[in-house]
């Protein structure tokens, strides 16, 4: 957040079709009473959503809300969510200052890790996450189903246009010196945890990836940044996806090189199996977001990202027990 402008109008109709037809039933917040409220996402698999998240509080200078309410489909109540994973992975912290703990309340299940907090409550046949930081006390949460999502995308592009008033009034930030394949690794870093959290920042380093990596591949700027989409993304699905990528003293760095290596040299590596299982699933991802897609389609998409984590485990096991 903001978007591409250049799909701004794409982003706009999704914006709209979210907030007229909801997927399924949308919880938010009760109590406590924070503002502003607001859509602050929405993740679409295969097709088919599996979360929408609505944030409280005034983002400006945050890397995410006040509180973050996460709606997961119906029958999601029944399934193993690994708290402490899905805590790590958008944490801010270097893996190896991690101390969490857990506790039963009331509403749910919690975990802690230093001043951030997950709530998982049951309503209904659906799982909701909570996520809180700072002051916020998650003894204090109710949830309530949301009735209608239309002033949540309205705070959404009040905010979006907070940021670009924000950033037009900054300095450009200055970055240091890198060219070639150290451009892009610059970039990358950004999405390990405890990477750089700053949209500005990592706007122009992204930029500057693209032109750098088109530089050495003489790919072209549009192939070059479908390669750049798809490494920084294949670092986040390993934060989400990948049990060992998260744990202390992961060899998360090591990961990086690989991906660097393959994409970015064209080397051969210790990872291929797991490269080449991401490239597979990743082109299926390509696909128009409200193209119609057949259970076998799910099925089989389901099966590719399941090789690429199984790929992965095994390079990690590999390095581990030679």
């Amino acid at each position: 957040m903001p978007p591409d402008p250049s799909h701004w109008d794409r982003y706009q109709r999704s914006l709209q079709e979210l907030a007229e037809q909801p997927p399924y039933t949308i919880y938010g917040l009760r109590r406590p009473v924070v503002e502003p409220g607001y859509l602050a996402g929405w993740c679409v698999e295969e097709g088919t959503h599996v979360s929408v998240g609505l944030g409280y509080g005034d983002e400006e200078g945050a890397a995410l809300p006040d509180l973050l309410v996460t709606t997961l489909p119906p029958g999601s109540a029944e399934r193993e969510i690994d708290l402490e994973l899905e805590l790590r992975a958008d944490s801010p912290l270097p893996p190896e200052t991690w101390v969490t703990s857990h506790e039963q309340l009331p509403q749910g299940e919690l975990c802690r890790c230093g001043d951030r907090w997950l709530l998982r409550a049951r309503c209904g046949t659906q799982a909701v996450l909570v996520t809180g930081r700072g002051g916020a006390q998650p003894a204090r949460v109710e949830l309530e189903p949301v009735v209608d999502l239309q002033p949540f995308v309205v705070a959404r592009n009040e905010l979006i246009e907070r940021h670009r008033a924000a950033r037009a009034a900054e300095p450009e930030p200055e970055l240091a010196p890198a060219c070639g394949i150290a451009a892009v690794r610059a970039l990358l870093e950004t999405a390990l945890p405890g990477g750089s959290r700053d949209g500005r920042t990592t706007h122009r380093l992204w930029q500057r990836a693209v032109r750098e990596l088109d530089g050495v591949l003489g790919c072209g700027p549009e192939r070059a940044d479908y390669l750049v989409t798809s490494l920084v993304n294949q670092l986040n699905q390993l934060n989400l996806a990948v049990p060992w990528y998260t744990g202390p003293n992961a060899p998360r760095e090591a990961a990086l090189e690989e991906l660097l290596r393959h994409v970015g040299l064209r080397q051969p590596v210790a990872s291929e199996a797991a490269q080449a299982r991401w490239e597979e699933h990743w082109s299926t991802q390509q696909q128009a977001p409200l193209a119609p897609v057949t259970p076998a389609e799910i099925e089989r998409r389901k099966a590719l990202k399941q090789a690429w984590v199984a790929a992965w485990e095994a390079w990690e096991r590999d390095r581990r027990e030679p």
